[in-house]
């Protein structure tokens, strides 16, 4: 499990999002007590355990392979001026 999946789960947690609504449906976390159109719009878009993954995941692999690919030259860019310059 990665840590971004791992941070998201403990943040969960502490802010109580799943806590499951009383007998009363009362005291139930966002995620338990939202409008069913809410839940639906925003599974649709998040979605990765269905056919194709959701327009917001998507969009953060994407930039996620960006920053990947930039963090990577930063590496190679500061190393070889850090070789140039040893004597």
């Amino acid at each position: 499990m990665t840590l971004q999946n791992l941070a998201g789960i403990s943040i969960a947690r502490s802010n109580k999002t799943f806590v499951i609504p009383d007998s009363d449906g009362k005291g139930g976390g966002i995620a338990e007590t939202s409008d069913p159109i809410l839940v639906k719009a925003i599974h649709k878009l998040t979605s990765v355990r269905k056919h194709t993954a959701g327009a917001v995941t998507l969009l953060l692999r994407k930039f996620y392979k960006q920053d990947m690919k930039e963090c990577c030259v930063f590496v190679l860019m500061h190393f070889l001026t850090l070789t140039v310059q040893l004597p």
